[in-house]
């Protein structure tokens, strides 16, 4: 029995052995996933820049996002960050919603996932405007077309003149002051608006318009126009309000004296860099006047700024030869025994008064 049960005993050591032996099994690896912060992303039918931003859990060391892919041109110009997907949109000139799909791949391990693209849908305008920025006299903006080969034209009107228009009304308004201008250079409509490079195409940046009334409601009005006048598209109207004149604390000390039938009029200001007008008149011509002795100087400095602009001369130079600075007398010629208003404000490179308006009342001898 003895040579028996040792060979048996021996290959139950062996199995026993075997049995406990370690396994060398490696640990699972977290696995890296892809994800969006918003499963659709919702644009206008103008389209335009969008993103969307994005998560990758249990990032790879030196992996990264491959460019996306989009199942309809219409989604473009992708560019990845740190946090987000960005990417371009096509105006919607199908007009109805739409909709694509962007792929987007991790390259460690080809995770993949996607996100919507929604574009509303509606009637497309022909233009976009973009008003930078409104002073109390300017206005400066972009205009963006829908058809970047369409020639158009830009200008500003006061609500005032176009709000009751209809559209054929305000379009033949708009040809009437082309007009204006273009038979004063001889030329036609369309000759004009080339010659002076008023006819647009394609993206306008930095559109400048000045000589605007301050606290007044305007448009700005695009339309699409050929060089025979022919209208291309529908009037786009964008408005915008210019801004109130800022009053300077400044004061300006005026006086008069007379001599027989000459009165001087003294001002001295209290800063000496401050341009302004001076001038004497009637008291009773100010006590008739329906605008008051403001709206009337108002209307006096453009007056001169306009006959000044139609001889040539520019709005610079027509306040230079008109406005004083520091401590200055004037001779004024007077009637005898006439109430007379001296007085001072000061005027900004726009022309227009920036001050209260300072008095002083004499008697001439």
């Amino acid at each position: 029995m003895k040579k028996i049960l040792m060979p048996i005993f021996a290959l139950a050591l062996a199995f026993g052995l075997c049995s406990c032996e370690e396994k060398n099994t490696p640990e699972p690896q977290p696995q890296t996933t892809l994800e969006f912060a918003e499963s659709t992303v919702v644009t206008t039918v103008f389209g335009g820049a969008c993103s969307v931003a994005y998560t990758v859990t249990n990032p790879v060391e030196g992996a990264h996002l491959n460019t996306p892919t989009s199942n309809s041109g219409w989604v473009n110009n992708f560019t990845i960050t740190d946090s987000e997907i960005q990417f371009d949109v096509d105006p919607n000139e199908e007009g109805i919603e739409r909709e694509a799909v962007v792929t987007v791949t991790y390259s460690a391990n080809d995770a993949t996932a996607t996100f919507r693209v929604s574009q509303q849908g509606g009637t497309l305008d022909p233009f976009t405007v973009e008003v930078t920025e409104v002073t109390e006299a300017e206005v400066y903006f972009n205009v963006i077309p829908t058809d970047k080969t369409m020639t158009y034209v830009a200008l500003t009107v006061t609500e005032e003149h176009a709000g009751s228009m209809t559209e054929d009304e305000l379009f033949e308004s708009l040809l009437a002051h082309y007009k204006i201008y273009a038979d004063a250079e001889g030329m036609g409509i369309g000759q004009y608006l080339e010659y002076y490079d008023q006819l647009h195409q394609g993206d306008l940046e930095g559109m400048y318009y000045n000589r605007l009334t301050p606290e007044t409601n305007y448009y700005i009005v695009v339309v699409g126009l050929s060089v025979e006048c022919e209208k291309l598209s529908d009037i786009f109207l964008s408005t915008f309000t210019t801004t109130e004149v800022q009053l300077l604390d400044i004061t300006l000390d005026v006086s008069a004296t007379c001599s027989g039938s000459t009165a001087t009029i003294t001002v001295v200001p209290s800063d000496n860099d401050i341009q302004y007008y001076v001038e004497a008149v009637r008291k009773s011509a100010v006590d008739a006047s329906e605008v008051g002795l403001q709206g009337a100087v108002e209307q006096l400095i453009q007056m001169y700024i306009m006959y000044g602009e139609m001889s040539g001369q520019s709005m610079e130079e027509v306040l230079a030869s008109m406005l004083k600075s520091g401590q200055q007398s004037i001779q004024k010629s007077v009637d005898p025994s006439t109430e007379y208003v001296a007085f001072a404000v000061a005027v900004n490179k726009n022309g227009y008064l920036c001050s209260e308006i300072f008095e002083y009342v004499f008697t001439s001898n």
